[in-house]
């Protein structure tokens, strides 16, 4: 008994002086090492939102000199600089235009630099924001501090006629880049006091040109200066700490059923060690067995309510998922060597039949010129289609897609006609719309239709999709070989990967698709799909 209780005593103090150095050190690394990756992934986040939206800033700054430019060459613009009319500013220049084409200031100069007319959008502008751009260079474009105001501006020459000057309010708040922003901020330069730049160099991180600092535990702010046309400005981003404060709470979460995991273990073991010793050799020995074998269709049996056969169930679930995961690599590798190989093949033929018709352009036959074009096309179709099928093999999560939208969205890109009757949701994701997309171009390229009749029926849990054409139809004996890969028929035959891909796609949806003849003549392709994922 003495002995049993000193064995007993033994590993417990064994077992909690072993518990507490390792919780000890647990919490050494994790607040150097884990937290201090954290810190600099979000430090990493923060740079590239201050990247995103000084990107965002200079599209905008893009945006408008592109208006400005072409309102500039405009033949009614250097008209209206020589020769100023009502009829041009009740035309051009109504507050309508200036909405649509989010305008807030323009001007017209003659080709002595005076304004001949300008307005601005909404009305109350006061700064001096003419007379200064006036004094840049012409073809210009870019920030300008105005007073409280930042401005996008854009100064551009209007051949033979004068100049032009468009303006638009820079409104930061409105730019949209993350959900953990907190506040977008304007900031001049001489305005940052001397000791906050200081301590902004002192404890903040720089980025390349951003400098990071977090302001507390929640709030972390990014700052970049930005140069403008007439001073320097410093853009302030506010953003929470969403990174930080998430590995702080799962690092002390981690820690604290570390503690009560290795406390249970403690008292479990000590009273039935001998016990679990032998169900763990004996889960120790299956596992080898499994991974000897290398079949992960096998499972692990161990009786019991406790840790260990909640290991087991977790081998279980690893090795179900392992399952999946072979099978899908095999499909993968499969489907990869599919690609090379129509790729090496195809794009090598056709490049081929380029070079050959390449060197017979001299003899002036014009049909080698069309054989090149038509190669060509070809490999540029079937890198796209190599993409979709890419797409197709990533998974990614299935959301609630609304067909009705879908497949509207993708009428606009036919040339036919489309009806679309009834409406639903199904479990998706975008490379639906690349589905319905190919059945409707094959129904005019290669079925020559006139007309596309889309019908989408609730048929409880799951949703039927008809495409229906009235093209020159499948000929029965092909049906079941149009999913096939690479398979092509007739003329008009393209890479023979649409469908295949569309297949694909579907499966992965976990529906299915197929073909049926349509009355008095045509193709329905029909599609179901599910509505919700499977419990």
């Amino acid at each position: 008994m003495r002995a049993s209780r000193s064995i007993k005593n033994s590993v417990l103090i064994i077992i909690g002086i072993g518990l507490i150095a390792t919780i000890f050190t647990l919490l050494v690394l994790t607040d150097y090492f884990i937290l201090g990756q954290f810190k600099e992934i979000e430090i990493e986040e923060a740079k590239e939102d201050m990247d995103r939206v000084v990107n965002l800033i200079n599209l905008e700054v893009q945006s408008l000199d592109h208006l400005c430019l072409e309102l500039a060459m405009s033949e009614d613009t250097q008209q209206f600089i020589r020769n100023p009319t009502n009829e041009y500013i009740k035309n051009h220049l109504n507050d309508l235009v200036f909405e649509m084409s989010r305008v807030n200031f323009i001007s017209f100069l003659n080709s002595e630099k005076e304004v001949i007319f300008w307005k601005d959008y909404p009305h109350g502008y006061t700064g001096n924001l003419l007379d200064s751009v006036i004094k840049l260079n012409p073809n210009t474009e870019g920030l300008f501090v105005d007073g409280d105001r930042i401005y996008l501006v854009s100064y551009k020459e209007v051949p033979e006629s004068g100049y032009l000057i468009m303006a638009k309010l820079l409104d930061v708040n409105s730019i949209a880049i993350s959900e953990n922003l907190v506040n977008i901020e304007i900031l001049k330069e001489y305005d940052l006091d001397i000791n906050f730049q200081n301590d902004l160099k002192k404890d903040g991180v720089f980025r390349g040109s951003v400098l990071v600092k977090p302001l507390s535990d929640e709030i972390i702010a990014g700052y970049v200066p930005i140069t403008t046309l007439n001073e320097k400005i410093v853009l302030k981003i506010e953003m929470d700490r969403n990174i930080y404060l998430g590995a702080k709470i799962a690092v002390l979460t981690f820690v604290m059923m570390f503690i009560s995991i290795g406390i249970i273990a403690t008292l479990f073991a000590v009273a039935h060690l001998s016990r679990n010793l032998k169900r763990i050799e004996k889960l120790t020995l299956e596992v080898d067995k499994i991974t000897e074998e290398e079949n992960f269709e096998r499972r692990v049996s161990i009786e019991g309510d406790d840790e260990i056969s909640l290991l087991a169930e977790n081998i279980n679930r690893m090795l179900e998922r392992l399952s999946r995961t072979t099978k899908k690599l095999a499909e993968t590798t499969n489907t990869l060597k599919l690609m090379n190989k129509i790729l090496r093949h195809d794009i090598l033929n056709n490049l081929s039949i380029i070079s050959a018709s390449l060197d017979l352009i001299e003899t002036g036959e014009k049909e080698f010129l069309d054989s090149s074009r038509i190669a060509t096309e070809r490999s540029v179709e079937l890198i796209n289609e190599m993409r979709q099928l890419e797409n197709s093999l990533s998974e990614g999560e299935l959301k609630q897609v609304d067909v009705r939208e879908t497949v509207e969205k993708v009428a606009k890109g036919i040339d036919v006609d489309v009806k679309i009757e009834g409406e639903g949701k199904v479990l998706g994701d975008e490379a639906l719309a690349s589905v319905i997309d190919n059945i409707m171009k094959n129904a005019v390229r290669h079925g020559g239709c006139s007309k596309i009749d889309v019908k989408i029926e609730d048929m409880g849990d799951t949703c039927l999709i008809s495409i229906a054409d009235d093209g020159k139809g499948i000929p029965d004996e092909i049906k079941g070989k149009v999913f096939e890969e690479s398979f092509t028929y007739g003329n008009t035959g393209g890479t023979g990967l649409g469908l295949f891909i569309a297949k694909k796609v579907i499966e992965r949806y976990g529906g299915r698709i197929w073909v049926e003849n349509n009355k008095p003549k045509g193709t329905i392709f029909k599609i179901e799909l599910r509505k919700q994922p499977r419990d």
